[in-house]
């Protein structure tokens, strides 16, 4: 379901229904906006960024936050940070922190703020340190300390590829590596989890590394090609997503394993992966490897996605909604000569996306329109548990759906 995008009308709700937007009350076009997606998918965040030319436009300390059950923007109170871009967010305990980013004059900011978060609403931030000892931030975690972690604390990679870990959110800072194996070059950091009681870093390169205490850093490739596609025994694609990606973490809870969407930045196909950290011997903790699961081998996008579109923020979550328990996925995608889009789907939706491809088939045009979601929502939304189990391409439609005629009807 397209929640908010460009174009001369909003559609939402069950049947999605139009909504009027003259007013025009929303985040127009920006680079270098910080997203950042409620845990449990209620809420997006667009925090500053610059409007116009990267070069030359204004520099924000602008807070929109979309309700994506309302399907609606709210311009937040002006923050009393100065204008940024490209700052890192990170929710620790309740809190929203902001980390680093690019200030007026391409400066970059070595400051961390803070807000309390409720109902993912910051809106009275106070400042942490004004003059952290890293250079500009890249990437940064909150890893809370817990029966089987050796560490804990806030840890960052900054653009010369140290590591640094403050351990009263923000506030003072250690140096932990002066240079981590990666973080520079091609291998920049693509994305930085805590999965499976391990650091685990993902390179543009798709290259995976990993740290039990933040110290010692293990390539997980395994000796494989890191670039290489391999069958598996199901049939389905094993091995990195390939050379060249943009990596977009899927945010969850479930620290089992990571979700990956991957952007080929010369064809702009994107393919939908699940990361996995595994043991090949048990009594050796350092014998781990990486292990790439294609998902989703080719993700059909909707006419107008072209290269300039990017995935910025995707996320999923279980909640409880009027009806019951909802799963539910939520993703951001943002086009700098247009807006920022919002797609939320649960289950229902996503079943009876796929029902109505059987019903009208998939060679006609307007179908296409639905399949951007269809494809990915469908791989997300499976991984949440088994109380709802998609069904394959082959397998019949539900009997009971009650189809209205009106139902999909937003491409006109």
């Amino acid at each position: 379901m397209r929640l908010a995008g460009e174009g001369p009308e909003l559609w939402s709700g069950q049947r999605l229904i139009m909504i009027s937007r003259a007013d025009e009350h929303r985040p127009l076009a920006r680079f270098g906006a910080t997203v950042a997606i409620a845990e449990n998918g209620t809420a997006v965040l667009v925090i500053g960024g610059i409007e116009g030319h990267i070069i030359g436009g204004v520099c924000l300390n602008e807070i929109w936050r979309f309700d994506v059950d309302l399907a609606c923007w709210e311009k937040l109170p002006t923050p009393s940070w100065s204008p940024r871009r490209g700052a890192v967010p990170v929710v620790i305990e309740g809190q929203l922190l902001l980390v680093g980013g690019t200030g007026l004059d391409a400066r970059p900011l070595r400051e961390v703020w803070a807000a309390e978060c409720d109902r993912w609403r910051p809106t009275t931030w106070k400042s942490i340190t004004a003059n952290a000892p890293w250079a500009d931030a890249s990437h940064a975690l909150w890893v809370p300390r817990f029966d089987g972690s050796e560490f804990g604390g806030l840890l960052l990679i900054d653009s010369l590829g140290a590591l640094w870990c403050s351990r009263d959110k923000g506030k003072t800072w250690t140096i932990l590596l002066d240079q981590l194996p990666f973080g520079r070059g091609a291998e920049q950091v693509a994305a930085m989890r805590y999965c499976c009681n391990f650091l685990v870093v993902v390179t543009m390169s798709t290259k995976v590394w990993i740290s039990k205490d933040a110290a010692e850093w293990i390539s997980a490739d395994g000796g494989r090609d890191p670039h290489g596609l391999v069958l598996g025994d199901a049939g389905a694609l094993e091995g990195p997503p390939g050379l060249r990606c943009q990596v977009t973490d899927v945010v969850s809870s479930d620290s089992s394993h990571m979700l990956v969407v991957a952007r080929h930045r010369d064809t702009c196909q994107l393919t939908l992966w699940q990361l996995s950290i595994t043991r090949q011997d048990r009594d050796r903790d350092r014998d781990r490897h990486a292990f790439w699961r294609c998902l989703v081998p080719r993700i059909q996008i909707y006419p107008g996605f072209s290269s300039v579109n990017q995935l910025v923020a995707a996320a999923r979550a279980e909640l409880e909604t009027p009806n019951g328990r909802e799963m539910r996925a939520v993703f951001v995608e943002f086009n700098p000569i247009n807006e920022f889009t919002i797609w939320r789907a649960s289950p229902a939706a996503v079943d009876q996306h796929r029902a109505m491809l059987d019903r009208l088939g998939a060679s006609q045009s307007k179908v296409d329109h639905c399949t951007w979601q269809l494809h990915i929502m469908g791989a997300l939304l499976p991984q949440m548990g088994a109380d709802w189990v998609p069904r394959g391409p082959t397998k019949p439609p539900p009997t009971k759906m009650v189809w209205q005629d009106d139902i999909w009807t937003y491409w006109h």
